[in-house]
């Protein structure tokens, strides 16, 4: 996965409805680094898992590292987001066994709000499983539960 360069930050793209996409507003200098630094630890931690969704544009195009997610190396459109793609353990049964795990791959969408940490990021999955695979019902439940977890480390 790694870097894929995006629509340079602060140009205005197309909307399929022809509106320009515009940035969502920015969150401070001290909020903004404590994104960023998160966003460049996770990409060491889960290297082949994780996914930068965000648009971004390289700070200096003369000397641009592709796994360097710092704002030394990138700027970013906010809010950023990411994914991390979360493997089926061996031994899970999926929703079957009464656990919220599914029998799939899932990935995890993360959207920082611009006062996070203060504040809980969005979280959503994202999975290609069918409903006899992974229901809906199962699906709200993990959800709620991840979501339930990061609130309990707001801050």
């Amino acid at each position: 996965r790694g870097a894929r360069r995006r629509r340079p930050a602060g140009d205005e793209a197309e909307t399929p409805a022809g509106g320009p996409v515009r940035e969502a507003p920015r969150p401070d200098g001290e909020h903004e680094q404590s994104q960023v630094d998160e966003v460049t630890a996770l990409s060491q931690i889960f290297p082949s898992e994780f996914e930068l969704l965000s648009d971004w544009a390289p700070a200096d195009e003369d000397c641009y590292d592709p796994d360097d997610y710092s704002t030394e190396s990138r700027r970013y459109v906010h809010p950023i987001r990411y994914s991390i793609t979360l493997q089926p353990q061996d031994d899970a049964l999926g929703p079957v066994d009464g656990s919220l795990w599914p029998a799939g791959t899932i990935r995890l969408v993360v959207e920082y709000p611009p006062d996070y940490p203060d504040a809980s990021p969005r979280i959503s999955l994202g999975h290609g499983m069918n409903y006899h695979e992974f229901s809906m019902r199962a699906s709200d439940a993990l959800t709620r539960a991840v979501g339930e977890a990061v609130a309990g480390e707001a801050g």
